[in-house]
């Protein structure tokens, strides 16, 4: 099992249904959504998929968006606003650039439609964050679905590269 299939395996406790609009970025998160068993909506635009996925967490407690990077990113920026500030627990998961690709500090971007995800979320979020292997997506994961639901409810990001989605998981 990758981490692609990991995230919709536990997202399934939280949602029946996905948001979604696919593009490079997010290929192995859209493929192994089309085979989790999840209803997997794609919408004809970012903002509609995060507005989608803003108004079922509404109705059922929480909701999971996917864009891919870059302007699918700055698409759904204000979806996510949305569930901040009217403390609706929202995951918002986007696309990135493999990890070897991410720009250093000071260098606007290596990859194609890289963007820094993270300090454009961080303000309207209640945790933005980025793993960079298979122990650290599961984490972030997890803690992203407890502090979207903790306290002031809210929308959380998690920012995964490409060539995190498809790690291997192994049972250690």
């Amino acid at each position: 099992m990758n981490v692609s299939e990991k995230y919709w395996d536990r997202l399934k406790q939280e949602v029946d249904t996905v948001f979604f609009l696919p593009g490079g970025g997010c290929a192995q998160l859209v493929d192994t959504l089309g085979q989790s068993g999840l209803r997997a909506v794609c919408c004809s635009h970012e903002a509609g998929a995060g507005y989608a996925a803003v108004g079922y967490a509404q109705h059922r407690g929480f909701g999971v968006c996917l864009v891919t990077s870059g302007p699918g990113v700055t698409n759904v920026m204000t979806p996510c606003l949305a569930a901040f500030v009217d403390s609706i627990p929202c995951l918002f998961i986007s696309g990135q650039v493999m990890v070897k690709w991410l720009a250093p500090k000071g260098m606007r971007s290596r990859g194609t439609q890289e963007a820094p995800t993270i300090e454009m979320v961080r303000p309207i979020t209640k945790s933005a964050e980025q793993p960079h292997g298979v122990k650290s997506a599961l984490y972030w994961l997890e803690y992203s679905i407890w502090k979207a639901k903790e306290g002031r409810q809210g929308g959380v990001w998690i920012d995964m590269p490409q060539d995190v989605q498809s790690m291997v998981v192994t049972n250690e």
